[in-house]
Order: structure tokens, then C-alpha cells, then sequence
């Protein structure tokens, strides 16, 4: 149960869950494969890589 704004506001503030788990389930693997490493790194350097390409084409136009 989540207290209203204002009650938030005044520094009380509550959330109350509950998580039931019954059955077989498959748990999450903690540790990423290599696969989301590489990927999230080409992404990183790709996305690198296009702001460096503006910010010299940007400088060229204002020289």
C-alpha cells in the first residue's frame, strides 16, 4: 500500500509488498553472457564514434 502525496511530502512514506514463488521456476542468471557484455560495448563505441564524427564535422562548418 502506497501512502498519498502528501503524506509522502511529510517523510512518511510505506510501500508493503508480498512475493509468493510455488512451482518449478527457472531462476535468472545473475551474470550476464558474454554476448550482452559485446553487445552493450559495440553499442557503447558506435555511439561514441557518431558523436566524435558531429563534433568534428561541427567544428569544420564554424572554421
Amino acid at each position: 500500500m502506497l501512502m498519498s502525496d502528501a503524506q509522502a511530502r511529510q517523510g512518511q512514506f510505506s510501500v508493503e509488498t508480498s512475493v509468493v514463488l510455488s512451482g518449478p521456476f527457472t531462476p535468472i542468471p545473475s551474470v550476464p553472457e558474454p554476448s550482452t557484455c559485446a553487445m552493450l560495448l559495440a553499442g557503447t563505441f558506435l555511439m561514441g564514434a557518431a558523436a566524435r564524427r558531429r563534433h568534428r564535422a561541427a567544428a569544420r562548418q564554424a572554421a
